[in-house]
């Protein structure tokens, strides 16, 4: 194996092959070398030609993430690692602590907080010591929302120093999602893994509130059937089955620049003591809501049931996805309203669109961008928690790079902007 840029890790999977897709024909794909992880060369040549790329444009290793010697190998030839292998908690242990290890960048689409939580401490002083910047969940979990709470937060603040408001910091901050929702093989392959390996105590300490973050938060409001909301585009909102493995991100965004702000002067990076941040999925009318809320949860409670669940993997197992035609057609609606925590009349709308499937395609592009973001992307202009490495968030690590990226693919719209008495004000 020849040096590479990035390393893509499951190359040969359904989310694999799109990101693999997606960065060989990338406009700065002649400024980065690729590779991608194959069991057996054979694979990754059969790969190239399903895609119908020429063999010299990708760069095929064989690796087998259980063979740490050729793991470890691999990642040392390399400077940012995708991995897509799941579920985490049964492989992509050694991969992440590796990375870590050696001072490579990492990101994944991991949904798996109890894996997050269980590495968090070993992978996190590693990292802090070796300069690596480790980034999990930069897919459809959890980017966007941790996105949107930045920008929100970032917005009020710029509002808050233009008009001389002392700032109090964020208070409620509520996302809404407008997406399909339909289950991956992936997913309920994670589910079966969190239910029959993982300890009980990992499983109960990792869905605490602020169970990532290094600094204790406001306790988080409960999980509710029905919201109400205002200045998001739609008035009702249901539980939303993806709330947790969110919240658990922003709540390690929030306590990361909680800590750097008690330790730093000048500008507080903080989003405030008072902020409180919770999602809905968005619905028309509270009837629509009140039942989405309720078929969430009895879908919940069926797939606990291992013969629901085996049903399912066999309808879709994993490793599929949808076609490229139900890929195209997909959409993605998310809403973010964070209100000051002083005066609650002083809010910022954050929307960020994008245009297609948001499981599999537009999370293939927000996983690249992010490795993209952390290869191309200078020290100084990432700012010092990334210069300082350690397990980040994509919000702690590249808030400021990342919405221009993703802007640029075509396939988002990302903005924000202050509502106040009824007026939006763009920023």
């Amino acid at each position: 194996m020849g040096d590479v840029d990035i390393l893509l890790l499951g190359a040969t999977g359904f989310t694999g092959k799109l990101i693999t897709k997606y960065l060989a024909s990338h406009p700065e794909k002649s400024r980065f070398k690729l590779g991608i992880s194959v069991r057996t060369k054979a694979k990754g040549d059969a790969l190239l030609a399903q895609l119908a790329f020429a063999p010299d444009s990708v760069t095929i290793v064989e690796v087998d993430v259980a063979d740490s010697a050729v793991l470890d190998a691999c990642i040392a030839r390399t400077k940012v690692v995708i991995n897509t292998v799941g579920p985490f908690w049964k492989y992509s242990t050694p991969v992440i602590i590796a990375c870590a290890q050696q001072g490579k960048n990492y990101v994944d689409i991991t949904v798996e907080t109890f894996w997050i939580y269980n590495v968090l401490r070993q992978v996190h002083s590693l990292a802090s010591h070796t300069g690596a910047i480790i980034i999990p969940s930069c897919g459809l979990d959890s980017l966007p929302a941790d996105l949107c709470a930045f920008l929100s937060v970032r917005t009020l603040q710029g509002y808050c120093d233009a008009h001389q408001i002392p700032w109090s910091g964020a208070g409620r901050s509520l996302t809404g999602y407008d997406m399909p929702l339909a289950p991956s093989g992936g997913t309920l392959e994670t589910m079966a893994v969190a239910l029959s390996s993982v300890p009980r105590n990992v499983l109960r300490e990792s869905l605490r509130p602020y169970a990532l973050s290094p600094v204790k938060g406001t306790d988080s409001p409960v999980y509710r059937t029905l919201y109400r909301t205002r200045d998001a585009g739609f008035s009702w909102g249901s539980f939303f089955i993806m709330s947790a493995s969110n919240r658990a991100i922003i709540h390690r965004s929030w306590g990361i620049f909680e800590l750097q702000a008690q330790l730093q002067r000048g500008p507080s990076p903080s989003y405030g003591a008072k902020f409180q941040y919770d999602e809905c999925l968005a619905a028309s009318n509270a009837l629509s809501a009140l039942l989405s809320s309720i078929a969430l949860a009895i879908a919940g409670v069926f797939l606990l049931l291992p013969p629901v669940r085996w049903m399912i993997k066999k309808a879709i197992p994993p490793g599929s996805g949808p076609s490229e035609k139900a890929m195209s057609q997909g959409y993605l609606k998310i809403t973010n309203v964070t209100e000051l925590s002083d005066d609650t009349t002083i809010r910022v709308r954050t929307d960020f669109v994008g245009k297609g499937d948001p499981g599999y395609l537009l999370t293939s592009v927000m996983v690249s961008e992010t490795a993209l973001g952390l290869l191309f992307t200078t020290p100084e202009k990432l700012g010092p928690l990334a210069a300082a490495g350690g397990l980040l968030t994509p919000a702690t690590a590249l808030g400021s790079v990342l919405p221009d990226r993703l802007r640029r693919t075509g396939l988002f719209e990302i903005s924000s902007r202050i509502v106040e008495g009824g007026s939006k004000k763009d920023r």
